[in-house]
């Protein structure tokens, strides 16, 4: 058995890694446009990997680098 832990990105810090608000972030989600993350202690997170599977159905190739 593996077991991966993956790395959790606030919203605030995914928005600057992409170069877009994380107000256009909660629009997209809003939209189901962009996956909606977790929510912990009231912040939003995101899993790099979902993000990229993200745009990778889009047909965009993005690395998420910690």
């Amino acid at each position: 058995m593996t077991l991966t832990i993956e790395p959790l990105i606030q919203i605030e810090e995914l928005g600057n890694l992409l170069g877009i608000t994380r107000y256009n972030i909660y629009k997209k989600i809003k939209r189901s446009n962009f996956p909606k993350g977790y929510k912990l202690n009231g912040k939003r997170f995101f899993k790099p990997s979902e993000i990229q599977s993200y745009y990778e159905s889009l047909g965009l190739k993005i690395e998420i680098k910690e």
